[in-house]
């Protein structure tokens, strides 16, 4: 069998192969890729894992500044707001009895002037974030309605011990569309915080009527475990870098 020398430019210097050196040398670089190919689709699909990993954390009440719904005749009590009432999808109802909360304002006694409400998640987990829907009522030639849900307060969390501590201060909340056909639902990131409280101390609302301030709904979403997808992406990892270290063994 004959062989055919060729001159390879790789390096500094070129090389003398013959051809069944050749052969092997882009087998190798072939494989290489199919590997390196192999990895990316690797990451992506781990990417993939993680985002179905992020889980929403059930949540409840731990306490409320006052609810309409306590001294009234409506139905608007914190509860709704970890209940997905009103929820369809990621849109909310117009309609705010029995799916909103609303505290008293200065509507009806006791008033409530510095409104505040604390969600319970169970148990101390890493945060990555909420998502707020705003107070969805609307009827025609009524805007203060909307301009009832909150326009800016703090977010403040604490663990087991409920010693509380600012984690977003100021934070501003977009008013709410007063459709039903819209996902307004707004994702504020908690940054990986460890909580289990988590508290929003409100300033404003939109300039509605009375005081009042309300929300639609609440969700909180924790950091995402990492999942099989990682060892399996690491594994991969440890193989190709093996592979590497075979090729420039032989040269």
């Amino acid at each position: 069998m004959k062989s055919v020398a060729f001159f390879c430019g790789f390096g500094s210097r070129p090389q003398l192969l013959i051809s069944n050196e050749w052969d092997t040398m882009m087998k190798q670089q072939v494989s290489f890729v199919r590997f390196t190919g192999a990895l990316a689709t690797l990451g992506f699909v781990f990417a993939c894992s993680i985002e179905s990993a992020v889980a929403q954390i059930p949540a409840s009440i731990q306490s409320v500044s006052s609810n309409l719904g306590d001294v009234s005749g409506f139905d608007r009590i914190a509860d709704h707001l970890v209940s997905g009432a009103g929820l369809v999808g990621q849109t909310h109802s117009i309609n705010p009895e029995g799916t909103m909360w609303l505290n008293t304002g200065t509507f009806a006694e006791p008033n409530d002037l510095e409104p505040e409400i604390t969600f319970d998640l169970g148990s101390v987990q890493p945060l990555a974030s909420m998502k707020v829907w705003n107070y969805n009522e609307t009827l025609p030639n009524r805007p203060e309605l909307l301009g009832r849900g909150v326009a800016t307060g703090d977010i403040l969390v604490a663990g087991e011990d409920l010693m509380f501590s600012s984690l977003i201060p100021n934070q501003s909340f977009d008013i709410a569309p007063g459709v039903e056909d819209v996902d307004f639902g707004q994702v504020i990131g908690l940054m990986g915080t460890d909580a289990r409280y988590v508290k929003l101390d409100i300033s404003a609302n939109h300039g509605g009527d009375a005081n009042f301030v309300g929300l639609s709904e609440v969700q909180f979403f924790a950091v995402p475990e990492p999942t099989g997808g990682l060892a399996l992406l690491l594994g991969v990892g440890t193989v190709v870098c093996s592979f590497r270290h075979r090729q420039r063994a032989r040269r």
